[in-house]
């Protein structure tokens, strides 16, 4: 909830420090209260959640109160004032409870897809879209909401066929990817090409922190490279093909975005040979690639990177339900080619 005070764009600074105090205090009562989710199956009315986060409060009041007898006072009178509702800021954070909770309910939908009456549970969650007004967070719920119904939409839908393509730099990835896309339904993307146009573009706001990032060979947030992919692979699905996803994911982190927001059913090629090979590989095309992470030093990074995270990344794509197929990337691109477009012909 803070969050949103310190993104706000018109929250005057008196005000912001006081929405932030307001939005820290409120959740510290969540602490003890314990955070209810459907998941639950806990019936607990408003009622009863109010009262056992106020107490909460009074609790952690008592411990602070030894130690700042101040803070502790004014712990439990923010409280009050967030409870009453009346002031300019407490309206505001009591908008801002709403539209997190909006929020959590789509991160808790998208994690149990399947699993949830989503039409039932949307119904119910649109009572809370009418408490906010302040037109910033409710341009916020309204893009929560449309999100939402598409999600609902992708239920309803059969997706296209996703298959991963994975493997250290230099293994023949994009190489592999191009070929497969001109010969079988597939449109090629390279993640790793879409994190370079953003940082090339001059208007992009993750342009030096990608460039940073590229150079320390570390892995982006996966808020990010989903902002990138998403509206790359739904477009392609759309027009019915399959996508191959190159160089992706690069972490557990990202692979379990990607099955929250795009598509949970997936297979996963993983292309191996000797980190010998794929230097003298990266070396043989660094004098026409002209990318920043071929010069030898951050090679050896984005080696160091993938030799410390790709164990486990391997291991958590093998529990999806659609094969991991390992393939000897060390051979020609033809004999790689042919190795993989039976594979895809045969399994999908």
């Amino acid at each position: 909830m803070a969050w949103f005070c310190i993104a706000h764009p018109e929250l005057e600074s008196e005000h912001m420090d006081k929405a932030i105090l307001m939005c820290l205090i409120h959740d510290i009562g969540e602490t003890t209260a314990g955070d209810i989710t459907p998941a639950d199956g806990i019936d607990a009315t408003a009622e009863t959640k109010h009262i056992r986060e106020r107490l909460g409060v009074e609790f952690l009041s008592l411990l602070l109160k030894p130690s700042n007898p101040y803070w502790a006072s004014k712990m439990v009178e923010v409280w009050d004032e967030y409870e009453e509702g009346t002031t300019r800021v407490a309206k505001l954070v009591h908008q801002i409870d709403k539209l997190e909770c909006l929020h959590q309910a789509l991160i808790y939908l998208k994690r149990h897809q399947g699993k949830t009456d989503f039409q039932k549970s949307f119904a119910s969650f649109k009572e809370l879209r009418k408490k906010i007004s302040d037109p910033w967070l409710s341009a916020d719920a309204d893009a929560i909401l449309g999100e939402w119904n598409a999600l609902t939409n992708k239920e309803q839908q059969a997706s296209t066929n996703v298959v991963f393509v994975i493997g250290g730099p230099g293994v023949g990835k994009g190489t592999l990817c191009a070929r497969i896309a001109e010969e079988l339904n597939f449109t090629h993307v390279s993640v790793g090409d879409l994190l370079r146009e953003e940082k090339d573009n001059p208007a992009s706001e993750f342009g030096s922190f990608i460039r940073k990032s590229i150079q320390e060979s570390v892995i982006v947030p996966p808020y990010l490279t989903m902002r990138l992919l998403k509206d790359r692979v739904q477009a392609i699905q759309s027009q019915d093909r399959g996508v191959l996803v190159d160089g992706f994911p690069r972490s557990i982190e990202q692979a379990v975005a990607f099955e929250r927001e795009i598509s949970d059913t997936y297979m996963t090629v993983c292309l191996e040979c000797s980190p010998e090979t794929m230097i003298r590989r990266v070396q043989a095309r660094s004098g026409s690639s002209n990318r920043d992470d071929d010069d030898l030093v951050t090679l050896k990074k984005r080696l160091a990177t993938f030799s410390s995270t790709n164990d486990a990344i391997v291991k958590y794509l093998s529990k999806n339900k659609m094969a991991r197929v390992s393939v000897d990337a060390a051979r020609s691109s033809d004999e790689v080619f042919a190795s993989v477009k039976e594979l895809l012909v045969r399994e999908l």
